[in-house]
């Protein structure tokens, strides 16, 4: 029988279940939590973690919430989750929040499979129009773990309310509603007053992607499958740098 703790230890190392793969991500994302842990604790959800994602050859972006709720040594607990991800074979996206993981890991002896991700800037209010419910849940999971506020609609119709109820520092917009509808909903953003950084998602590789991303004011048009990295960064950049 359990007892109390061993059920209440039980519970945290479970937290780990809301992960999951998309087709439009190069990565399979998965969460892992800290806050009330301590490191024993992160350790096994970490170990959990890996050993029911060992039979995917997919990149992992393993995004960290609240590492410095952790009980004990910060830097410690960095190295030990360094030191277990070393000891799988896979590539690993390490997402950390507060910023404590990159600062460590800048200073260890570096695996090249492990690779922090860095996203910095204001914890600004996205707006994402996207027609895949889980595809779209599961890139606003990765953003709001990020600190950013986001706002989900599937439809061109819903999106033209929400952007004359609300202002938005980011509009994630995906390009393969019907009809061209997106690109209405990205003419609409382009004239507003104060236009959001538009970037757009596509599962065309298409040649007059460039040609659009100017036409339409978007930040970039990113191509299926896109890395989260690569998207945390253009929702981080500072308007001034493009």
């Amino acid at each position: 029988m359990m007892t109390p703790k061993t059920q209440d230890q039980a519970r945290l190392i479970g937290r780990e279940s809301d992960s999951g793969s998309s087709p439009d991500l190069e990565e399979t994302v998965a969460f892992l939590e800290c806050r009330g842990r301590t490191s024993a604790q992160g350790y096994q959800g970490l170990t959990a973690l890996l050993h029911r994602s060992a039979g995917s050859a997919r990149l992992l972006c393993l995004i960290v919430r609240d590492l410095d709720r952790i009980e004990g040594s910060l830097t410690g607990f960095v190295l030990g989750l360094e030191s277990i991800l070393r000891a799988s074979s896979r590539p690993v996206l390490l997402g950390d929040p507060s910023g404590v993981a990159p600062l460590v890991l800048s200073f260890s002896e570096r695996d090249r499979r492990i690779r922090p991700i860095r996203a910095s800037g204001s914890r600004g209010k996205i707006l994402m129009v996207h027609p895949s419910p889980a595809a779209a849940s599961l890139l606003r999971a990765v953003l709001e773990a990020f600190g950013r506020t986001c706002t989900l609609v599937h439809t061109a119709q819903d999106a033209r309310a929400a952007i004359a109820a609300s202002p938005f520092d980011s509009v994630l917009l995906d390009l393969d509603l019907p009809g061209r509808q997106s690109y209405a909903v990205a003419e609409l953003l382009k004239v507003l007053p104060t236009p959001p950084i538009q970037i757009g998602l596509t599962r065309r590789d298409e040649v007059w992607n460039l040609e659009n991303t100017v036409r339409f004011g978007f930040r970039r048009i990113l191509s299926k499958p896109y890395s989260v990295a690569e998207l945390l960064s253009l929702v981080s950049s500072d308007r001034a740098e493009y």
